[in-house]
């Protein structure tokens, strides 16, 4: 272009010629170059709606010539039409530099926004759409029309009209959106896109010499995030925030949301599937809530040394800032794992009772427990509940020589007192014990039936040394249940309560065809408990307190304490708490 320039003035001099007539003689008639209108269209809307592309006059483009030498990337500023500015017509940027009408047909080829370190090759232009965006205000796009690339179709220079050229974006718009329900309005500091599987943002070369352009990707991007210079407050009233992305296509669960506050809060959804296509618009509402959002709660404590002597002092550092600070030392009263109290402490439970055989080759006699026993004194209801066999635990008479029925209690063998705590599964209760009496078939086996009694049956329970009864044996507190296998074999050889020795006696016809089944079943028993205080920490730092940097401690006491530390932190939807536990061995 400086070639013309200097022609100009070189002719001027030796001709004399008028400023007009040496133009027309020597200065070749520029290219005049205009653009259409441009629509950034919609494609969720169903209206389709269209972005307008307006330009202003400090837009620049840049054009290039299908010629080599003075035909590679020179810039013109747009000069838009008053009554439209979508159209405009493009004056050159510097004074004397610009396309001048050749006689041959030339092509032409221009882009948006300018890069003054673009090569001479329109084949080879860098593209970027930027990972890192940033948009001036809520409902404002104009960040976007700043790095919103456009190219051209190539077009030819018309004598009359000119060089029109008709542009494209590559790019995709986002719009999103955003509305809260609820009290809770938070600043937001910025909005991401993630996809897990294409890029969202890149830098590439881009071919602009061809009607359906190519793009060579260099440095991509799974992640655009846009940033604020006034960060738009979430309410009711929908606030609306603009991206540009690159086209593609994502399934579903793909692409991820998250909006990050000024103090830390932050959401994350999921978004729907979608395919992002060049020059095309993706919108969405995004309805937010208080529950929406995951708050700060960071807070940690490390201990300079795990092991120290008693009387040594122990240090602790924190970080982070929590807005209430507990120290549970992990010493009696001051224990993490009795914060609600050590729960309920029952009472011991034991139980002893006497037994008495009666000639016969058998062992027929078992007690039993059962949770579920329905109480209904019935053979169905005992078979329909499950019993467990703790027989073993007890001492049975096993002498079976005795064959007249004793007149005292000479001969009866003592169980012993046993524990049968495991019988209330760490709860009070209720449970039912029961002897059972099973005599196998004497047509079976060849073994004679013994009989059994069953005295001094006792259940005892014992809290904080004192000792109380919870059953004792008697004709009415631990009635006899008879076995259907009775009436079915004719037996009338049944079990009976014996006054003289109050005592249970199990017997059946001695050689019985089919088994016999008897039971004696105690009513409900329950135990009582105790419930334990609450232990309670120290609070080191209240909500109005300076937070520490540290803390510390001794212990007096030789032993393995377990420490922790509670961060209460007040957030919109309620008080959060991170728990650091530290083991601290005390020689």
């Amino acid at each position: 272009m400086k070639r013309n320039s200097v022609c100009f003035a070189l002719l001027l001099l030796l001709t004399g010629c008028t400023v007009k007539e040496t133009a027309s003689a020597c200065w070749p008639e520029p290219v005049r170059f205009s653009s259409g209108e441009s629509f950034v269209k919609t494609v969720i809307s169903p209206s389709d709606d269209k972005y307008m592309v307006a330009w202003n006059s400090s837009d620049c483009v840049g054009i290039y010539a299908s010629y080599e030498g003075d035909g590679a990337n020179i810039p013109y500023f747009a000069e838009p039409t008053e009554e439209n500015p979508s159209s405009c017509i493009f004056k050159p940027m510097t004074s004397g530099q610009a396309f001048p009408r050749k006689s041959d047909a030339v092509t032409y080829f221009s882009y948006f926004p300018f890069d003054s370190g673009a090569g001479n090759d329109p084949s080879q232009l860098s593209m970027s759409i930027p990972s890192q965006q940033t948009q001036s205000v809520a409902d404002d796009m104009s960040h976007i029309g700043k790095k919103f690339f456009m190219y051209s179709v190539p077009a030819v220079d018309d004598a009359e009209e000119g060089v029109r050229f008709d542009f494209t974006g590559y790019p995709a718009v986002v719009e999103l959106s955003l509305k809260m329900s609820g009290q809770y309005m938070p600043e937001i500091e910025r909005v991401s896109i993630s996809s897990a599987t294409s890029p969202l943002a890149l830098e590439g070369k881009f071919d602009i010499t061809s009607g359906t352009p190519s793009l060579k990707v260099e440095k991509p991007s799974n992640t655009v995030v846009l940033g604020f210079d006034e960060r738009p407050v979430l309410s009711g009233t929908a606030r609306k925030v603009y991206m540009i992305v690159a086209p593609g296509s994502h399934p579903a669960d793909d692409l991820s949301l998250r909006l990050d506050t000024e103090n830390g809060a932050y959401s994350v959804m999921h978004l729907p599937p979608v395919t992002f296509r060049s020059n095309c618009s993706y919108r969405l509402p995004v309805e937010l809530s208080l529950e929406s959002f995951v708050f700060p709660t960071d807070f940690n404590v490390t201990a300079k040394t795990a092991s120290v002597s008693a009387g040594e002092e122990v240090v602790f550092r924190f970080e982070g800032t929590p807005d209430v600070v507990d120290f549970w030392s992990g010493e009696p009263s001051h224990e993490w794992d009795k914060r609600e109290g050590g729960g309920v402490v029952f009472a011991d439970v034991s139980m002893s009772f006497r037994t008495h055989l009666q000639a016969g080759d058998q062992d027929p006699l078992s007690i039993k427990y059962s949770a579920d026993y329905s109480g209904a004194g019935t053979e169905e209801a005992i078979l329909a509940a499950k019993w467990t066999d703790i027989s073993s635990r007890f001492i049975f008479a096993t002498d079976k020589t005795d064959t007249v029925t004793p007149t005292d209690n000479t001969g009866f063998v003592s169980s012993g007192v046993q524990n049968v705590n495991d019988a209330f599964c760490d709860g009070k209760g209720p449970v039912y014990f029961a002897f059972f009496y099973d005599v196998a078939d004497y047509s079976k086996t060849n073994l004679v039936r013994t009989t059994a009694y069953v005295n001094e049956f006792t259940i005892n329970m014992t809290s904080e040394g004192v000792s109380t009864t919870l059953f004792t044996q008697s004709q009415t507190s631990f009635p006899f249940i008879v076995g259907k296998s009775y009436a079915d074999n004719n037996d009338s050889t049944k079990p009976t309560w014996n006054k003289t020795l109050n005592s249970i006696k199990f017997t059946s016809t001695s050689k019985p065809i089919g088994e016999r089944h008897a039971y004696a079943v105690t009513p409900e028993i329950y135990r009582t408990g105790k419930t334990i205080d609450a232990d309670k920490p120290v609070t080191i730092k209240g909500e109005s307190d300076v937070m520490p940097s540290m803390y510390k401690y001794v212990f007096n006491a030789p032993g393995n304490y377990k420490v922790v530390f509670v961060g209460r932190t007040n957030t919109p939807s309620g008080p959060k708490d991170v728990v650091r536990e530290i083991n601290i061995e005390v020689k």
